[in-house]
């Protein structure tokens, strides 16, 4: 959850708060955290802390052409896909209640058939569109 701080809040800058809180005093991490919920509870309370969902994380598809290590997935072209008319109720639903950034995953989510129809909704959506998948890490081609 990404917490959104209100200009109008004049004490204390959020930038100024993180440089003050990462000098050599305050360094470590219980220190950190407990200034963080200090702060939040003070922006919260003054009523210039805003909080709500921001991401959320879609499996589309159980198909992979990898076998990877890490993954519960494993390597299947016949996995099944979200149907678009689900993919887009979700998608509905989510941006309805805040959500402005969708991570696809998978199994590999460029497999999904209509992979293409999914970002071009997303995108009308104003979503920012984040793809997880294990190209970069293994250099696959599909």
């Amino acid at each position: 959850m990404l917490c959104l701080i209100s200009e109008s809040f004049k004490e204390v800058s959020f930038n100024n708060w993180i440089e003050y809180h990462t000098t050599e005093k305050y360094r470590t991490t219980a220190n950190k955290e407990i200034l963080t919920d200090y702060y939040a509870k003070r922006w919260y309370e003054a009523g210039e802390l805003a909080c709500g969902p921001i991401r959320t994380i879609i499996n589309i598809t159980n198909r992979c052409n990898l076998n990877c290590n890490h993954c519960s997935k494993k390597e299947s072209f016949d996995g099944q896909d979200i149907n678009l008319s689900d993919y887009f109720f979700i998608l509905e639903k989510i941006t309805t209640a805040g959500v402005h950034n969708v991570s696809l995953t998978g199994g590999e989510p460029l497999l999904h058939h209509q992979i293409l129809k999914i970002l071009e909704k997303t995108k009308k959506a104003n979503c920012q569109i984040d793809i997880l998948n294990a190209i970069k890490k293994r250099g696959s081609i599909l």
